[in-house]
């Protein structure tokens, strides 16, 4: 038999975790597999022989494997990436030192400024300028390019990044460049900025092909190992990576463009929620993806997670389309800590993997939120992956023990629940603070929305967070703890492409046909991209949206374009678009003014098999023997648990708090005033019965 199962994959920074969905069972398996952070490719090859054996099916039954990673993202964020030199324009060698000259902090005036991406000594100033027109100021000769090629390898150079000013618009020279000199350093890859991201702003704009080039080594030998580790195993089917639009492309496309990966995980953990939540009728969701290393909170309104066009990566700006995804440094394995001044901390940093938690007994000296979980009587730890790992309640309590001294705790009648319950309040604070800000932000209420949690730690801290930003529901999916490796199995084949214009309408007579015409010339590039993944032009939805604002103001807007405006070039149905959203934001709009159009956008999704709607619903089975309750620390007091299989709960049954639904991938604290139960798609709603 041909392959047909569908396998998706996410590596985290304490767990790698799989999915496969068998469609003749109408069957999804799971399994979890600690990371391997020498080598992630290790935990994905003794994963996936895991999950073949748990589905009982030979690896001749695969026939998609789809891939989220953060490799790239955690190789810039610990500035682990290639050794890049930069090339631009004379004159403009301090780009990314200059930034945008913003502060830090506005605060304080001494706060140091972020280290730039490329530190100046590795940026050559080349001889290659363009008037805004495309009128070539200067062109580089071949003296020049040899004095240039030689510099960059004295400078050690592993790639090379070419932006010449105004090149988003008038490519050409840049191109040129770049290629002249990657027939001078053979081995080295040579990248023109404009090809990674043709929109206005040269800072950004270099500064996006930059970390392009810093992970691309590091992606191309990753995605070459992973394509050896799957057919080791015996798996023959193509090999997808998910993206940071929560879409996938095959591989060879990541491995031309990997800053579209970067946020690959998150972004597909959104898409999973989007569409487990229209399956329940629920239209508006706050996520919380709450893993080893860090919690991902993103919203979701009419079906799908919110797209930016920009977003920060430590102290830089990435401007790609990426899923509007916010994150804090608060995860399981995020360590407890006390700083100098004798204030608890949970986070930014983390165990990890190796040595992890100390309840994992590898060597971990420091206690985390897994531990404090441990701690608090909500996770069990002969239960922990099912019963395949065993913690060590001992340990966690020893370094939590040690935490309640410096804090004060020591006299506490347990100290080192005293000192888990705060750590679980400190994390749950920040968390609270990043939601309500980021719905401030949106002029959102989020206790019109439902939490949805997922990642192994997800379900446990919901209801915290929950009772901490008023959200009244929880919905917790079948099969959190490995959420994002189902997204990327049911995200579609998507990518995205942008071209600034300088337009105006209502000045400009040929403005509407201008954009018009841009937006079929990428509606083009579409088409040939999807022949290249080998889908058809018709497979393809296109999604035109264009960035308008007044003139000299920056308030811009980024608003969806209609098929039969976008294509007839409608400049009065485009400027009428941008006066209604203007009006909703700000409460007014000047019809006498003419309306700017700086940047088309267009994303082609081509749909793939709809894995959830063909998973079939598994009855209730029997509650297995022998687990009794147990006693959970909460709210400074010890209150009696039951202990519940979730395979065995029966839908529309309420479950009143307290109560903990374990299962083999994560445990779900119901609290005391909180009713649990299961729907008829295998979904765990929680309600909240106090009024707030």
């Amino acid at each position: 038999m041909r392959g047909d199962c569908a396998v998706g994959i996410d590596v985290g920074g304490t767990f790698t975790d799989f999915v496969l969905f068998d469609p003749v069972a109408g069957r999804m398996t799971i399994h979890k597999e600690p990371s391997t952070p020498d080598d992630p490719t290790a935990a994905i090859g003794t994963g996936l022989a895991a999950l073949l054996d748990r589905a009982g099916l030979p690896p001749g039954r695969v026939g998609s494997v789809t891939h989220g990673t953060t490799l790239g993202l955690n190789a810039l964020l610990q500035r682990r990436g290639a050794r890049v030199v930069l090339m631009v324009s004379e004159g403009f060698g301090d780009m990314l030192e200059l930034a945008r000259g913003d502060l830090p902090n506005p605060y304080d005036y001494t706060a140091p400024k972020p280290v730039p991406a490329v530190p100046r000594e590795r940026v050559l100033e080349i001889p290659a300028r363009l008037r805004p027109d495309g009128t070539v100021l200067a062109r580089p000769a071949p003296a020049d390019l040899d004095r240039l090629a030689a510099a960059a390898r004295a400078l050690g150079a592993e790639a090379v990044t070419v932006s010449v000013v105004n090149a988003y618009a008038h490519p050409d020279l840049e191109r040129e460049t770049a290629a002249a000199l990657a027939d001078r350093l053979p081995g080295v890859p040579v990248t023109a900025a404009a090809t990674v991201w043709p929109e206005i702003r040269e800072f950004e704009r270099t500064l996006v092909a930059v970390m392009d080039a810093q992970i691309h080594p590091l992606l191309d030998r990753y995605l070459g190992r992973l394509a050896t580790v799957l057919a080791d195993a015996g798996v023959a089917a193509p090999l997808e990576i998910a993206t940071s639009t929560g879409g996938c492309v095959s591989a060879p496309a990541a491995r031309a463009r990997p800053i579209d990966t970067l946020l690959s995980g998150p972004a597909a953990g959104a898409i999973a929620a989007a569409r487990v939540a229209a399956l329940a009728g629920r239209s508006r969701v706050v996520t919380l993806d709450m893993g080893g290393t860090s919690s991902d909170i993103a919203i979701v309104e009419g079906g799908a997670p919110r797209l930016a066009n920009e977003t920060r990566l430590g102290d830089q700006t990435l401007m790609l389309p990426v899923i509007d995804v916010g994150a804090i440094g608060a995860g399981g394995g995020s360590v407890v800590w006390v700083d100098a001044e004798g204030v608890l901390k949970v986070g930014p940093h983390s165990a990890g993997a190796d040595p992890g938690p100390m309840a994992y007994g590898r060597g971990g000296d420091r206690p985390t939120v897994t531990d404090c979980f441990l701690v608090c009587g909500l996770v069990d730890p002969d239960d922990f992956l099912g019963g395949r790992m065993r913690l060590d309640p001992d340990a966690a309590r020893r370094g939590l023990a040690a935490i309640a001294a410096r804090i004060g705790l020591a006299d506490a009648p347990d100290p080192a629940i005293a000192a888990a319950e705060a750590a679980l309040r400190v994390a749950t604070a920040r968390m609270a603070a990043e939601v309500t800000k980021g719905f401030a932000r949106r002029g959102l209420d989020v206790r019109a929305f439902t939490l949805m949690p997922f990642g192994g730690a997800g379900p446990t801290q919901a209801a915290r967070l929950a009772e901490a930003t008023g959200v009244r529901e929880v919905l917790v999916p079948p099969r959190p703890g490995t959420f994002c490796a189902l997204g990327a199995v049911v995200g579609d084949v998507r990518r995205n492409w942008a071209r600034s214009l300088r337009l105006r309408l209502g000045v400009r007579a040929d403005a509407g046909a201008a954009l018009s015409a841009a937006a079929h010339a990428l509606e083009a590039e579409a088409a040939a991209w999807l022949a290249e993944e080998g889908r058809a032009a018709e497979e393809g939805r296109v999604e035109v949206s264009v960035d308008m604002q007044y003139p000299r103001t920056a308030a811009a807007f980024t608003i969806p374009v209609p098929e039969a405006v976008w294509r007839a070039g409608d400049a009065a149905a485009l400027a009428e678009l941008f006066r209604v959203r203007h009006r909703e934001a700000y409460g007014f709009a000047d019809a006498r003014s003419p309306v700017d159009v700086t940047t088309v956008r267009l994303g082609v999704s081509a749909a793939r098999a709809d894995v959830l709607s063909a998973v079939r619903a598994v009855p209730p089975g029997a509650a297995p023997p022998g687990r009794p309750p147990r006693a959970v620390a909460w709210r400074g007091a010890r209150v009696v648990a039951p202990v519940l299989d979730r395979a065995a709960l029966v839908p529309g049954t309420p479950v009143p708090g307290p109560a903990i639904v374990r299962q083999e991938d994560t445990t779900t604290w119901v609290p005391p005033g909180w009713t649990a139960r299961a729907d008829d798609r295998g979904n765990l709603i929680l309600s909240d019965g106090a009024a707030r």
